[in-house]
């Protein structure tokens, strides 16, 4: 069975907001100083591959998306605004899922022991073990209630599917086509008697078919399906019904020589293909009441380099629509459509290095965005991470090597210039160079391979890597640009104490103890050198600064200060400020005290640390 061959339970969704940052390109102002370029450490595993596989939304505050993080399970939770990561006591990876409402939700997939459930009830999993069958795995689930849910699959390189009653699974009699091997990639039920599950079958060693079956409630009936051309080997992966005879079912292998997506629409006694647009595989579809269904596709980390698809049929015929603006390869593979102006869509994208990322995004009848809130994120030394308003991915808390601490958080966005960024997750430093990644690329760290005293991070939102920069002023580049550094250039007794990157050159500046900024393949605005107020702690770009940008410098003493076209709203007059991050919708900032204090200036306030810990905080990350 390939990757695509994915499952997907729609009902509904929720509303979203998108940031867009426009980057105009322009030549650096000056260059500093420069010394040869370090090395860095390669990788030690193979880059991330993470993706979303399906989303089931009961309510507009809630959705439950499921999929894998490498070779482990995922699941995400939508709560109407942002994303929030959840702890999945299993191994393998979650291909399918269905909710009946916020607090009963069926999720599988497979595992080393073969297929896996696991039931959510809106805080905690129970584990709901199917039958176990050799070589088998789930694909996806569709469920009427809480008490009935159909789940298929493969077994042994068959077609397979179990039936849950509330208490346990139990095999179901799948007809078998013949041949050397089939499988169900999707089914939904629009009632207790009355489900359709499509995928795939081989009769024989050199031909595919599509396949579909239609349960009544107490057996399957395999039914015909089009089209008859075997040389174009058609594959069925996903199904939406409305009705016992209202299906849509989508794939690939459409058109007279098998380029364009599948599509076919059943109406209670027959299968009729129906004309697509364009080239590719789609893997999603989910109808609404009005005769409107959508359906999504692209690429798949296993294969293939064609952006995210999407597409609309009225009734009549299928319209192409504009997706998000994600890497060089994108794929969505589940949908989930409450109307024709409300759906869901998850899936992966690449970026630089050949690591995949999450991707969700949402129909508002218009176009596709990425849900986006504004936010923040406090980081503290014990690698714990609080997200206020901005989603979680997970935390360094009880994973940090011994002896070390957590000292720097960058978020992590990916976006060429002038398109559309897609947001990622973030990444943490900790103080002895290792870098953690949470829904971000990894491409490396300085553990084992020390070359100063790392002191922060930055991500480049043109590469999709990152730099860290060590006290010493070194910089070490990972699947980023090296345009220079400070190591032994740094004034006698100064250290290097933060980097940002300026996100129209590509450059990136680096403040040092004693006020001054150095400029690398970027514009110099100025510094504080000679005249800061207190000891300074962070440059920061403006990512809403005029032509040709700008950066701010916080001190200590919570003072900041505005160089080039950034724009400054006051700051704090009596504090131990240890971090700055901007909001991306007005411009303004945030600053996190020692104590966990977070003061807001001229951006919303989402809530603080203060009295809740006992370590100052290290770092603090818009999103």
């Amino acid at each position: 069975m390939n990757i695509g061959r994915i499952a997907i339970a729609c009902i509904t969704t929720g509303a979203c907001i998108t940031i867009v940052t426009g980057l105009v390109s322009t030549a650096p102002v000056t260059a500093a100083a420069v010394t040869a370029p370090r090395h860095p450490v390669a990788a030690a595993a193979a880059p991330t591959s993470d993706q979303l596989s399906g989303v089931s939304c009961p309510s507009t505050s809630f959705c439950l998306a499921v999929g894998s993080a490498g070779s482990s399970p995922a699941a995400q939770v939508w709560n109407g605004s942002i994303w929030t990561e959840l702890n999945v006591p299993v191994s393998g990876t979650l291909t399918g899922v269905s909710c009946v409402s916020t607090t009963g939700c069926m999720v599988v997939g497979s595992s080393p022991a073969g297929p896996d459930g696991e039931w959510w009830n809106g805080s905690t999993w129970r584990a709901v073990s199917p039958q176990p069958l050799p070589r088998a795995s789930f694909s996806g689930v569709s469920c009427v209630s809480s008490s009935n849910c159909i789940a298929v699959g493969e077994a042994g390189g068959q077609a397979m599917s179990q039936a849950w009653n509330g208490t346990a699974w139990r095999v179901l009699n799948t007809p078998d086509p013949g041949g050397p091997n089939s499988g169900l990639a999707g089914v939904s039920c629009s009632s207790a008697t009355s489900c359709m599950a499509v995928g795939w079958a081989w009769p024989d060693n050199d031909q595919e078919i599509t396949l579909a079956l239609q349960w009544n409630g107490s057996s399957w009936q395999m039914l015909s399906t089009p089209p008859d051309n075997f040389n174009i080997s058609p594959v069925l992966n996903g199904v939406s019904c409305l009705s016992s005879t209202d299906c849509m079912a989508v794939g690939s292998g459409g058109g007279s020589d098998g380029s364009a997506p599948l599509a076919v629409q059943w109406n209670g006694s027959t299968w009729a293909e129906l004309s697509t647009p364009g080239t590719g595989t789609w893997f999603g579809v989910s109808c609404v009441t009005g005769g409107n269904c959508f359906a999504v596709g692209g690429s798949t980390p296993a294969s293939g380099s064609q952006p995210s698809l999407a597409a609309e049929w009225d009734g009549g015929t299928w319209q192409v629509l504009n997706t998000l603006a994600a890497g060089s390869a994108s794929g969505l593979y589940g949908l989930s459509c409450e109307n024709a102006a409300n759906c869901m869509a998850v899936g992966s994208y690449e970026v630089p290095g050949g690591a995949w990322l999450d991707l969700d995004g949402a129909w508002n009848g218009v176009g596709w965005q990425v849900p986006l809130n504004t936010g923040y994120q406090a980081l503290t030394p014990n690698g714990g991470l609080t997200n206020f308003n901005v989603s979680w991915y997970g935390s360094q808390r009880g994973h940090l090597p011994g002896g070390t601490t957590a000292i720097a958080i960058a978020p992590y966005q990916y976006g060429q210039p002038g398109t559309q960024n897609e947001p990622g997750g973030y990444l943490i430093l900790d103080s002895n160079g290792g870098v953690a990644n949470y829904n971000a690329p990894w491409y490396g760290s300085e553990r084992a391979d020390p070359n100063g005293t790392p002191v922060a991070i930055a991500a480049d939102p043109l590469t999709g890597g990152y730099w860290i920069l060590n006290s010493n002023g070194g910089v070490d580049n990972y699947n980023a640009p090296w345009h220079g550094s400070q190591r032994g250039h740094l004034p006698s007794g100064t250290t290097a104490r933060s980097i940002t990157v300026d996100p129209v050159t590509g450059g990136y500046w680096i403040l040092d103890s004693n006020g001054g900024v150095a400029n690398f393949n970027a514009p110099w605005f100025g510094s504080e050198r000679g005249h800061a107020p207190s000891s300074p702690v962070a440059v920061v770009e403006d990512p809403q600064a005029a032509y040709p940008g700008g950066y701010v410098i916080l001190n200590a003493g919570g003072s900041v200060e505005g160089y080039g076209h950034a724009l400054t709203y006051g700051g704090e007059t009596s504090a131990h400020a240890t971090g700055l991050a901007f909001d991306l919708q007005t411009g303004g900032y945030w600053i996190i005290n020692a104590n966990g204090g977070i003061a807001n200036f001229n951006a919303p306030w989402y809530g603080s640390l203060a009295g809740k810990t006992t370590q100052a905080p290290t770092g603090i990350a818009d999103y």
